[in-house]
């Protein structure tokens, strides 16, 4: 048996990897056109914020200097039609940003719905059922607001920054090349944090599997944990798993703390910097107020998106840890699934046949084969009981037929055809099956 404690463990420790991104992005692409179009209307945004420091410039500089109130007036006048453009250009990107996020959270999660349904029962012997369902919805869940937004994001912060500093060192090269100067600061500080963070995120989402794990098990066992009185042993074990999510979040919590305000310290004082020089250039007439206060406006539209990409960065650590989670599942490939050539024999006349059949749940387990070496024939038409004791295999021969299961050895046969032959929707179609304990599913009867 796999011990998947211990394979989740290795996988919290492995760094993110590129491919991983580049799936996620893939859920784009059928809406590429409206991402580009948001983009689009993002970066008219951008270039609508850059106005309003020029238009203030103008105004320090020139009609509130000479005192000239209907000029004063008119650029107040540009700036409010400035704002309505922008007012309209959010009210557009948001609607459709948020159309586009939603259509590609509901396509992860029927993708990975749908891989789970066609999985195979070995997996969901060796896999518990609370991992199952925190990676199809609460790491689902947890990419919901980066994919919704994050392209928006990106977008703003980064033009943001690009165009700023552009302007930045067009206005004022020797003032700006103070900002320039604190770039390699942050990127250092940002590999610092990704190389800490991004592991300790994933141990978050990991233990919080756990958590997940263990109540899902005292729900559906719940008879047995009270028959035999388990319930403080349950509650231990609760508070066990919780000990290590409360550890992993409060070392997440403490990384993430650290790396925003060194971004903001690095950038406040560049500000500092920036206005004794800046004041300095005002005092010996080489800079006017207006041309020191739209630099100023300016290198806050720059450190803004700085900080803002350091948090974003930051939600994408942690969205990168669900979604490796997530595609970890994906790639799991069904241990039973139909042959390229495997075809639909049609309506079944329902003749089986076992030949030197050997089959084993865990062919390394010590307990061996469940069936070992059976060959028996069944007519179309005839009634058979198969009558042992527990653990004989008489449920496995059932588990065979239904093909949830393929034999390590021989041949099972229906109407002459090598079962693997078949198609499972063909099978399954025309298979009938009464469980031992039903399960009921939510809805009426009808």
């Amino acid at each position: 048996m796999i011990d998947e404690v211990a394979l989740e463990e290795e996988f919290a420790r492995t760094s993110l990897k590129r491919s991983t991104l580049r799936r996620l992005a893939g859920y784009y692409r059928p809406h590429l056109k409206k991402v580009l179009l948001v983009v689009l209307l993002e970066a008219a945004w951008v270039a609508s914020m850059l106005v309003d420091p020029r238009l203030i410039r103008t105004a320090v500089d020139g009609p509130l200097r000479d005192g000239d109130v209907g000029g004063t007036l008119a650029i107040a006048g540009w700036m409010t039609l400035n704002v309505a453009v922008r007012a309209l250009l959010t009210t557009w990107e948001l609607r459709m940003g948020t159309y586009v996020g939603v259509q590609v959270i509901d396509a992860l999660r029927r993708d990975v719905f749908d891989h789970i349904q066609r999985l195979s029962m070995r997996y969901f012997d060796r896999t518990k059922q609370g991992r199952i369902i925190a990676r199809a919805d609460r790491d689902v869940d947890t990419l919901e607001h980066l994919i919704s937004w994050g392209p928006i994001m990106v977008t703003m912060l980064s033009l943001s920054l690009v165009l700023g500093t552009i302007v930045l060192v067009a206005s004022n090269a020797a003032l700006a090349a103070w900002l320039v100067a604190a770039f390699p600061v942050v990127w250092l500080t940002t590999r610092i944090f990704h190389r800490l963070g991004f592991p300790a995120y994933r141990k978050v989402r990991e233990t919080h599997s756990a958590i997940s794990t263990q109540v899902a098990e005292a729900v559906t066992g719940v008879r047995v944990v009270q028959a035999f009185g388990q319930e403080g042993r349950e509650l231990d074990e609760l508070e066990h798993r919780q000990g290590r999510y409360r550890a992993a979040v409060i070392r997440g919590a403490k990384i993430s703390a650290a790396y925003i305000p060194s971004l903001s310290a690095t950038f406040h004082g560049v500000m500092v910097l920036i206005l004794v020089f800046g004041g300095y250039a005002v005092v010996s007439g080489e800079l006017t107020v207006g041309g020191l206060l739209e630099f100023v406006l300016l290198l806050g539209f720059v450190l803004g998106p700085v900080e803002g990409l350091g948090g974003l960065y930051n939600e994408s650590l942690i969205a990168g840890a669900a979604a490796e989670r997530i595609f970890l599942l994906l790639d799991t490939e069904p241990e039973v699934k139909d042959r390229a050539d495997a075809i639909d024999p049609g309506r079944l006349q329902g003749h089986i046949g076992f030949e030197k059949v050997s089959f084993a749940y865990d062919p390394q387990a010590r307990n061996g084969w469940q069936l070992e070496d059976v060959t028996f024939d069944v007519a179309p038409g005839q009634t058979v009981a198969l009558v042992g004791h527990t653990g004989a295999g008489k449920t496995s021969v059932i588990n065979l037929l239904a093909r949830f299961y393929e034999a390590q050895h021989g041949i099972v046969r229906l109407d002459g055809h090598d079962i693997r032959d078949l198609t499972l929707d063909s099978l399954h179609k025309q298979t009938g099956i009464v469980l031992q304990s039903n399960f009921l599913f939510a809805g009426s009867v009808l």
